[in-house]
Parts: structure tokens; C-alpha cells; sequence
């Protein structure tokens, strides 16, 4: 059972199960917080070659031609 559903029902008291609550909130936090640095990771890897073959320098060298 949920903690606020047994904080309801009066089978934890208030007080624990907002502790429990509060852990788990951060718990979610931190676990969000780690995928969006992995996500960002891994859009940087992407990301790099696209940037590499688009430097400034590069299209200008082009446009000399």
C-alpha cells in the first residue's frame, strides 16, 4: 500500500509517511536528474560529427571556391 493511502487508512502515522514520501520524492528527483545527464550525453555524441562537418571555418573555406 502507498504511503498516503496508509497514512488514510491509519496504518502509518502522518508524520513516517511523509517522511517516506519526501525520501521518495527525492529519490525520483535524483533518478530524473541521472537519465537528463545521460540523455544529454548522449545527444552531445550526436551531436559532435553534425557540428565537426558545419564549422564556421569550414563553410568559409567553401565559399572561397
Amino acid at each position: 500500500m502507498s504511503p498516503p493511502r496508509a497514512m488514510a487508512a491509519d496504518e502509518i502515522d502522518s508524520q513516517k509517511g511523509a517522511r517516506i514520501c519526501n525520501g521518495l520524492g527525492i529519490l525520483r528527483t535524483s533518478l530524473e536528474t541521472a537519465k537528463l545527464e545521460d540523455l544529454g550525453d548522449r545527444l552531445n555524441k550526436l551531436e559532435a560529427p553534425v557540428y565537426e562537418a558545419n564549422r564556421p571555418a569550414d563553410r568559409e573555406a567553401a565559399y572561397r571556391h
